[in-house]
């Protein structure tokens, strides 16, 4: 929504939609920021420590269509930032310190549908994960067979080089 458009509102319907925001915000940062997501599921980017901070950058990527970036504990006061991109375009970015009550959203697309989808992500979290980590261990399974068959490969040049040498073939 336009900001010369919220001056047209009244307060009762302004604040319903600031309700409506925060409400879904805090859902969003509460959900990626839990320990059973972001914090176990998200590939770890980068630790570093010094005296009254600690910065930790993790990823998920293609979480249900999502891809999302967390930077948290910027200061030994917090600082998070959450970063979603949806099928390639930024949807969200939001930064709080210590309550999520109390975060600046940086970005907020309200030119597509991504929220609603986030949502229903969030939803069916648990077989988005498992199908995420399924692919992840097929993909593992498929390139170490790719290197059981190149050795395989290796070995038998290897004993037929041997073996024609043996055989007295140049």
């Amino acid at each position: 929504m336009l900001e010369k458009n919220l001056e047209l509102l009244s307060n009762s319907e302004l604040k319903k939609l600031v309700e409506e925001r925060q409400d879904a915000i805090v859902k969003i940062i509460s959900f990626v920021d839990s320990v059973d997501f972001i914090h176990k599921h998200g590939l770890l980017l980068g630790r570093s420590e010094s005296n009254f901070h600690c910065t930790i950058k993790r990823q998920i990527n293609d979480f249900g269509g999502f891809d999302i970036y967390g930077v948290f504990g910027m200061t030994g006061m917090g600082g998070n930032i959450i970063e979603i991109r949806f099928k390639g375009f930024d949807a969200l970015k939001v930064y709080w310190q210590v309550s999520y009550d109390e975060c600046r959203v940086d970005f907020f697309d309200e030119s597509r549908d991504w929220l609603e989808i986030f949502i229903n992500a969030m939803q069916n979290a648990e077989k988005i994960l498992a199908e995420m980590e399924q692919k992840q261990e097929q993909k593992k399974l498929d390139e170490k067979n790719k290197r059981i068959e190149s050795e395989r490969k290796r070995n038998e040049r290897d004993f037929l080089l041997k073996r024609a040498k043996d055989l007295g073939l140049k």
